[in-house]
């Protein structure tokens, strides 16, 4: 859009549809929960004739003590906890664009306030944004289409703190974390090249101690003065040991050289 349009072309198409925005995200948030209680169903834990089609009804019954949730749910409780919260608390304004069409838009805010509740909700640019990347990257998740890692971690606990005011739960006072890259030279021992990413973490703290860092990590592989390979691993895909140890075989995605 920016090439073909305009920057600022562009940025009034995203500013217009944002409602539209706003409910597919919560076409997501929807679509989560009612695949939850389709296993529900399925299994026999819960004994409904189908699944209501209404978000009300699919509210009442995930409030059953006997709704059994998805393995990440289980292991992250908190992802459960603060997204079923947004599916309750975000249900209002949904309906309201969605049935009465009672949605403003000034410049990158939408404004939509609840006949029904009385409350309204502003929400510009960047709060959307970070509503977006948690109900997506949750969804995401569970369908196994995105790993659940440290920085996946920590990126959700920032949006949720950023999106405090929706859900009202506690904040988890976690910062922005800081993406840095870091270049590593091994020399090759016994055919393997041992990476010592406790020295790596050590030293990134040491240069950023008021940050929560992350970093991707360019391992460059030496064999006497020659370079014999290069590894260029993304944040995602940095082990959480304290030591590993590469050879020629490992990680061929990832090798440069």
């Amino acid at each position: 859009m920016e090439e073909s349009l305009g920057a600022g072309f562009g940025q009034r198409i995203f500013d217009a549809i944002a409602p539209l925005t706003f409910v597919a995200l919560y076409k997501v948030l929807d679509m989560v929960y009612e695949w939850i209680l389709e296993e529900n169903k399925g299994a026999g834990v819960i004994v409904i004739s189908q699944v209501p089609w209404q978000f009300e009804k699919k509210v009442q019954v995930l409030s059953s003590a006997s709704i059994q949730y998805p393995p990440l749910f289980v292991a992250k409780p908190y992802l459960h906890e603060y997204s079923y919260r947004l599916y309750t608390l975000l249900l209002p304004y949904r309906n309201e664009i969605v049935h009465k069409h009672n949605v403003s838009v000034k410049g990158d805010t939408i404004i939509v306030t609840s006949s029904r509740t009385g409350t309204t909700l502003c929400l510009n640019g960047e709060k959307q944004a970070q509503l977006v990347r948690f109900v997506v990257s949750t969804a995401q998740c569970l369908t196994t289409r995105r790993a659940h890692d440290d920085f996946l971690e920590i990126l959700l606990r920032y949006h949720l703190d950023q999106l405090a005011f929706i859900h009202r739960l506690p904040v988890f006072n976690q910062r922005l974390p800081l993406l840095v890259n870091v270049e590593l030279t091994v020399p090759e021992e016994g055919g393997c090249f041992r990476v010592a990413l406790n020295f790596v973490r050590e030293r990134v703290a040491r240069i950023h101690p008021h940050s929560t860092v992350l970093f991707n990590l360019k391992v460059i592989g030496i064999r006497g003065d020659s370079v014999v390979a290069v590894w260029d691993l993304p944040v995602t895909n940095v082990p959480s040991s304290d030591i590993f140890e590469l050879n020629l075989e490992s990680y061929p995605e990832y090798r440069s050289q």
